[in-house]
């Protein structure tokens, strides 16, 4: 291995290779690639080399590889600790929607005990993803996230008017299984986007749920006599 050799001239290279192999591997990932199955027993290694390297170039590529092989191998909240790591203007699309969808469950699973600071960190990764999902059809899994970290308002600045449908069928598919503490949230977004596209009929079905006359009376006038 590369990494364990004492000419670090051949870190970054070596690195950068692995890093395409195992992007042209996991871009549609059905099953673990072979790179990932090949680098299982090197896993502890990388993260060693991570903190002994001092090149601040090396270390970025180290751990956006140690993020990536997170999916299948780290414990705990790896990927994402990992993934604050990297170079901050690498785009977390180049992985593919597997890489996506496992940092997106690390970063519900452990919001609730997210400092404020950091929560301010992941909620730029948070934009990021959930801007992935609108591109690649996966509303549904944006709608998820945003519901478990609690801030579904900011679904409104990524849904365009072709995501729009399917994005209010899974709002309004959701009302029953939300507690009653965050369904008035949800009713808002739906509402909010509703509106946006001029769905008034939408948007006033969601308003009637809510039972908030000001705000039924307020669609109803924005309606047009001809819709």
């Amino acid at each position: 291995m590369r990494l364990q050799e004492s000419q670090t001239d051949l870190y970054l290279p070596a690195l950068e290779a692995l890093r395409s192999l195992i992007r042209a591997s996991t871009t549609s990932m059905t099953s673990v690639p072979k790179p990932l199955k090949f680098m299982r027993g090197h896993y502890d290694t990388m993260k060693i080399f991570y903190k002994n390297v001092t090149d601040e170039k090396t270390k970025q590529a180290c751990a956006d590889i140690i993020s990536v092989l997170a999916m299948t191998m780290g414990t705990g909240k790896d990927c994402l600790v990992y993934r604050f790591l990297c170079d901050p203007n690498d785009k977390l699309d180049s992985w593919g929607h597997e890489y996506i969808r496992h940092l997106s469950g690390e970063i519900a699973l452990n919001w609730l005990e997210t400092s404020s600071a950091t929560k301010l960190r992941v909620i730029e990764l948070v934009k990021q993803i959930v801007s992935y999902n609108m591109i690649h059809n996966a509303e549904a899994d944006a709608c998820d996230l945003l519901m478990e970290i609690e801030q579904l308002g900011m679904l409104e600045d990524y849904v365009d008017e072709n995501a729009y449908p399917r994005v209010f069928l899974y709002l309004q598919s959701c009302i029953p299984f939300i507690p009653d503490d965050e369904i008035k949230k949800l009713l808002k977004t739906g509402i909010n986007l509703s509106l946006k596209f001029k769905q008034f009929i939408n948007g006033m079905r969601l308003a009637l749920i809510l039972n908030e006359t000001d705000l039924i009376k307020m669609i109803f006038n924005s309606c047009s006599d001809d819709m």
